[in-house]
């Protein structure tokens, strides 16, 4: 039986075609020139994606293994020498595993004549949690802390509110484009971020207004790279009047891959205000086994309090810097901030509790789902 054999192809592809004889009197050529899909590999909160099969003879598509039918196409047939492009559909994935769909499409005139693809679907969504991650819908602190968030179908924040004892420290709107893959941020006062927008829902490159600007900034490896021996890497909020917050981050040794288990080093945290003071932590990082991936926000951003709490890392719009286990401890030369968590039944944070070596009281953020 002749074949050709290719697994979660993705990019459009062009296969090989094969040209076979069935006698001396019989020439024909069959195969698929392009097979492919847009994204063979998905998010747990992608639901939709496309494939494109140009196929020498009539073909069929066969499904060989797709646990729960988590995958469907919209088209399993098909003629020759036809340019298809036609839908794809997944369901959310919220098993906590990645979960992969098989299928085989065949020349039906000459049926030795197949090739094997498929898709994967990770774990997690596209901004690092879990695919059946809790949405948090409010965070009260014991120092007046209180934020409200708000999420769309596919769990996308879509507003976030920080206030401390009444004032608004931050107030984000964002809006996700799907038909031009953009991502646009609306803070409070009007000014708003842009930026194109990448499968994962997440920003492909710095948001960007006037005067503001969030960004990853590599410093050491390649973003790019899913394994590395060293990674290192700024996440920086850029602001008029020189006013900036830049967390610089290390990973030795791990995979930044979707669904990996990363969790930095080191923290280098620097804080500018407009008044030109400048707040700076050096901290060395242990962490709790308690996953950072079961709720919608990242824990972690509330260690130094919230004034010091990047809003865009809070909602993980830049997820390679969203740890995946909660700190149990952060200590510099002059600091031991202790952090203890309780957990909801779903793993998700119920209480946080942060204390500095020098307070006399601990700061307790409760969650609300």
């Amino acid at each position: 039986m002749k074949s050709i054999k290719t697994l979660l192809c993705g990019g459009l592809v062009c296969l090989l075609a094969t040209t076979s004889c069935l006698s001396d009197q019989e020439n024909y050529r069959a195969g698929f020139p392009v097979i492919g899909a847009r994204h063979a590999y998905v998010y747990a909160n992608n639901l939709i994606d496309s494939f494109r099969l140009v196929s020498y003879g009539p073909w069929r598509i066969d499904m060989k293994s797709n646990d729960g039918n988590w995958c469907s196409l919209a088209q399993l047939s098909g003629k020759g020498y036809t340019d298809y492009t036609f839908g794809v559909t997944f369901s959310e994935n919220t098993t906590g595993h990645s979960r992969t769909a098989i299928f085989s499409v065949t020349d039906t005139e000459h049926t030795d004549i197949s090739a094997n693809f498929g898709f994967l679907q990770y774990a997690t969504r596209g901004d690092g949690s879990m695919g059946n991650a809790a949405e948090v819908r409010s965070i009260k602190g014991s120092d007046g802390t209180a934020i409200s968030l708000s999420y769309d179908r596919l769990h996308r924040p879509l507003t976030l509110d920080i206030q401390k004892n009444g004032e608004v420290l931050h107030s984000l709107a964002i809006t996700y484009n799907d038909l031009d893959s953009t991502i646009s941020v609306r803070k409070q006062g009007g000014n708003v971020l842009t930026a194109r927008m990448s499968q994962d829902y997440q920003p492909a490159e710095a948001l960007v207004a006037n005067g503001d600007t969030v960004m990853y900034r590599t410093q050491i490896g390649s973003l790019e790279q899913m394994y590395s021996s060293v990674v290192a890497f700024n996440i920086e909020y850029r602001q008029a009047r020189n006013a900036y917050m830049a967390q610089a981050i290390r990973c030795s040794r791990q995979s930044l891959a979707p669904d990996s288990i990363h969790n930095s080093d080191s923290l280098r945290y620097q804080h500018r205000y407009a008044d030109g003071t400048v707040y700076t932590q050096f901290l060395k990082l242990n962490y709790s086994k308690a996953d950072n991936r079961y709720q919608t926000v990242d824990v972690n951003q509330l260690l130094l309090g919230i004034e010091e709490c990047n809003p865009y890392q809070l909602i993980s719009l830049f997820k390679l810097g969203r740890n995946s286990n909660i700190i149990s401890s952060a200590t510099s030369d002059h600091d031991e901030i202790t952090v203890t968590t309780e957990l909801n039944s779903d793993k998700s944070v119920s209480r946080l509790s942060v204390k500095h070596r020098d307070d006399d009281q601990p700061v307790i953020y409760d969650f609300t789902y």
